[in-house]
């Protein structure tokens, strides 16, 4: 009984550390934050094509989200967080167009879920050094991973784990 409260309570200091130690990581002047260059980051999506209803709420919706809520908090090291975010109807013309404007701008990140936008640019991403953030399952687009890293499984990887409970209930 004495063993388990003082692990728990180890647990609790620990926990409250953390909590402090983030707290006091954020910028104290939000003003100093935002003088500080941006960030940039592009989101190729489907805003108006076949895949939006799959797509809009992560892509468009969700992940900005998330960066703006980065950037109530102070940003990145005080550096905020900058999005654009390009429709490119599910055209791969759109697709190409719209990651060319993105580069241009500077970007250093990207964020897309469209299976064609990954398998098309999967080698400019790794020549324009460009970190990209997948939302889709397709296996083409994380293997070799180099620049690209799934927010997902991928169809390869959920097969694989079906197949290894198969073969776990087979044994048992």
């Amino acid at each position: 009984m004495k063993k388990t409260i003082c692990i728990k309570s180890m647990y609790g200091v620990l926990v409250l550390f953390f909590v402090l130690a983030f707290l006091l990581s954020l910028p104290y002047d939000k003003a100093q934050a935002a003088s500080k260059d941006p960030i940039k980051v592009g989101v190729l999506t489907d805003m108006t094509g076949p895949a939006s209803s799959m797509v809009i709420a992560m892509d468009a919706w969700g992940f900005p989200d998330y960066l703006d809520y980065i950037n109530s908090k102070g940003g990145i090291k005080g550096h905020p967080i900058e999005y654009t975010i390009i429709d490119t109807s599910y055209k791969m013309d759109k697709i190409i167009t719209g990651y060319e404007k993105l580069v241009s701008m500077d970007i250093v990140a990207l964020q897309t879920s469209l299976s064609p936008a990954v398998a098309g640019l999967k080698k400019r991403f790794e020549k324009d050094k460009i970190c990209t953030f997948i939302g889709t399952a397709t296996t083409v687009g994380m293997w070799p991973a180099t620049y690209t890293f799934n927010t997902i499984p991928n169809f390869a990887d959920s097969a694989g784990h079906i197949v290894d409970v198969l073969i776990d209930k087979a044994k048992a």
